[in-house]
């Protein structure tokens, strides 16, 4: 197995205990190779600190007293690693033998590329669909909104789902998500890691397109391979929709300048007006129906933003 001190792994855990342990026994191999491994734990009230300090003490462990967000402690998990190479990792992932030396040779071997990613699957050892192109200005009027189901063959929403994707091949990609992406020490300091005005999400969105309009390259490892439970932190947010949306339009405004937020909002209004105009129909064929109020209410603070 290739030697691994050269590489630090930043993981942020926020109530994913059972998730974070199955992670970090994964790497037990990576740190008996010279890993090193730090583990933010964003106030998390399951345990999950006290278990990290009790049954894996080789791990650096740092305790935030209030969730800081996904951004924030993924940079502050980063300034504790001074490796060459940086692998932010998700605690609902297990890696399977090899991986991380999978994705430090292919670096070794790409000087180009400025970070990898590698092939996701589920527990059954199927692929997952772990690439997808850069949003465009026609992004928001096409994805999510009625036109995606009305056309789902539209070319910007293949481009944007990268349908030409095989998993089983290595290739460049625009954007592989920050779950599993081991990037080079020096590029990640050159763009100061996440910015942190995206606090949860669009975060690894914007790192990748910085990182290419800077004249780097992404690569996709097939041959690096890790199961990936998803969403096992995300799916606690009360507001996950609202708080996916405020990034997203902070996103557009980054890239596509100040034009993009109206244009943004107004996609947004376009898809709540199809769903309230759907639950008001099912309401009126007394079938079920979600109440329009809350989502009112939150477009109404999208508009404020």
């Amino acid at each position: 197995m290739r030697d691994l001190s050269d590489l630090s792994i930043a993981i942020v855990s926020w109530n994913t205990c059972e998730r974070l342990r199955a992670c970090l026994a994964s790497l037990q191999d990576d740190l008996r190779a010279g890993a090193h491994i730090v583990v933010v734990d964003n106030a998390s009230h399951d345990g999950s600190a006290d278990m990290v300090a009790r049954e894996f003490p080789d791990v650096a462990l740092i305790r935030n007293t209030t969730n800081t967000l996904f951004a924030a402690a993924t940079n502050q998990a980063a300034q504790a690693c001074h490796r060459p190479y940086l692998m932010l990792l998700n605690p609902d992932t297990e890696l399977r033998a090899g991986c991380l030396a999978e994705l430090a040779t292919f670096l070794d071997g790409h000087l180009d590329h400025a970070a990898t990613a590698p092939r996701m699957e589920d527990a059954a050892g199927q692929p997952q669909h772990a690439a997808m192109g850069f949003p465009s200005w026609w992004t928001p009027l096409l994805f999510a909104t009625p036109i995606e189901r009305w056309w789902p063959g539209a070319p910007g929403l293949q481009r944007y789902h990268a349908s030409t994707f095989d998993p089983n091949v290595d290739a460049d990609l625009d954007q592989p998500p920050a779950a599993a992406f081991l990037v080079r020490r020096e590029d990640w300091d050159a763009l100061r890691g996440f910015r942190e005005e995206l606090p949860l999400f669009f975060n690894d969105v914007d790192l990748c397109r910085r990182l290419i309009d800077a004249g780097r390259r992404i690569g996709y490892c097939a041959q690096a391979r890790l199961v990936h439970h998803t969403g096992s932190a995300t799916r606690q947010l009360s507001d996950f929709a609202e708080q996916w949306h405020r990034d997203r339009l902070t996103y557009h405004r980054l890239h596509h300048g100040w034009l993009a937020g109206p244009w943004v909002k107004a996609c947004t209004t376009f898809a709540w007006a199809d769903h309230a105009a759907q639950q008001w129909s099912a309401r009126l064929r007394r079938r079920s129906f979600e109440p329009v109020g809350p989502s009112w209410r939150a477009l109404r603070r999208h508009w404020a933003a």
